[in-house]
């Protein structure tokens, strides 16, 4: 009788921590930054940005980029303690989000994500995910973003502040062809200065000089309102019909595909400048020019991951 009351009890708390939006999969000394899509209270399996739309250049962020990625482990971001120094990668796990600590320069291989960044952390390194190898770094630590553990909601994100330059910049890359960049961010300061969530061709798509407004380069294309101190899913599409878009809304334009591109700067333009006073949480290139279909279906994995302020 007392084991059919303990497991009728623990039924009970198991629903009650799924109504209330708790992930019964981070109880119990799981990594930080676990999140399993949900359906109802039923857990799914995970789906990242490449399983909506395969094939990316390059692709960052502090997720698994797939659900192969996420099963196989794949590394996202090298972090920096900025008390003591020591640098750790930190892999994806099966639920997508981030593990623990490895390839650790000191001891705390194991460490987890709150563990090793209780004091601060910023990032010298982003890995890329779509298995190009094309990593984006910040050498010098005053330019380094920061980390935020609890950002969007429980989840993490990379800080940048304008007044530091702060950027990860790849180049020499092998020469791409840009169709379409999407990235997950937020603008929390300096609303009248443009402010690049990524760039390529020494240009970039973002905020506008123009508060409560994205642009493509400087006031090429752009789209309003998209409300500041706010977190959007967002993408710029080129080709003969361009598409600046944020939560699912886009506005129109003829900026065509990029070609014979050799750099990427995420929180900033490829060359580091114009950066981001602002948080984000995954950027990422693909050749293809995504459709209104690939757009939405994008746009609605990036809300229901993050819970940015707009559904899509």
């Amino acid at each position: 009788m007392l084991r059919f009351l303990a497991i009728a009890l623990g039924l009970s708390l198991a629903a009650t921590l799924a109504h209330e939006g708790i992930d019964t999969g981070q109880i119990g000394g799981q990594p930080d930054g676990i999140r399993a899509p949900k359906t109802g209270s039923v857990v799914v399996a995970y789906s990242g940005p490449g399983d909506v739309v395969s094939g990316a250049t390059a692709w960052y962020g502090l997720r698994a980029y797939n659900a192969a990625q996420a099963t196989a482990g794949a590394l996202a971001v090298n972090l920096r303690n900025t008390t003591t120094n020591e640098t750790c990668d930190f892999p994806v796990v099966a639920a997508g989000g981030l593990g623990v600590a490895k390839n650790c320069t000191l001891t705390s291989n194991g460490s987890s994500l709150s563990t090793f960044c209780t004091l601060g952390c910023a990032s010298p390194e982003a890995y890329d995910q779509s298995g190009n190898g094309n990593n984006v770094v910040q050498a010098t630590a005053a330019q380094q973003p920061t980390l935020t553990l609890s950002c969007f909601g429980s989840l993490p994100c990379l800080t940048g502040a304008s007044a530091s330059s702060t950027n990860l910049v790849g180049t020499g890359f092998t020469s791409f062809t840009v169709g379409t960049l999407a990235a997950v961010g937020e603008r929390t300061g300096n609303f009248t200065t443009r402010a690049y969530l990524m760039g390529v061709s020494n240009n970039g798509y973002g905020f506008a000089a123009v508060a409560n407004e994205m642009t493509w380069g400087n006031a090429a294309q752009t789209l309003s309102p998209v409300a500041d101190s706010a977190s959007h899913a967002t993408a710029m599409v080129f080709g003969a019909t361009s598409m600046l878009c944020a939560d699912n809304t886009c506005s129109s334009g003829a900026i065509a595909v990029l070609t014979a591109q050799t750099a990427v700067g995420i929180l900033a333009g490829s060359n580091g400048s114009i950066g981001l006073t602002g948080r984000e949480t995954e950027a990422g290139t693909w050749p293809s020019s995504f459709t209104a279909g690939q757009i939405t279906s994008m746009c609605h994995n990036q809300y229901l991951y993050w819970g940015t302020s707009v559904a899509c």
